[in-house]
């Protein structure tokens, strides 16, 4: 089985880096350094869990193709 990793991009831009408080709360607002674009961190927990989801999905059904 391969390793994957989440990896967290800006919708917007594509970028990296990432604004955010030391210890990001649900409702806490995370900015892109490239464009400004903003979301809260529990949207971008939840982009990068559907991104897990799916992963799994495909890992799995590869185990019994």
């Amino acid at each position: 089985m391969s390793e994957n990793a989440v990896e967290i991009t800006c919708a917007n831009c594509g970028g990296k880096d990432f604004e955010y408080p030391s210890d990001p709360q649900p409702d806490d607002v995370v900015t892109c350094t490239g464009c400004g674009a903003s979301a809260t961190y529990k949207e971008i927990i939840d982009a990068a869990e559907a991104q897990i989801v799916d992963q799994l999905k495909k890992d799995i059904g590869d185990i019994f193709s």
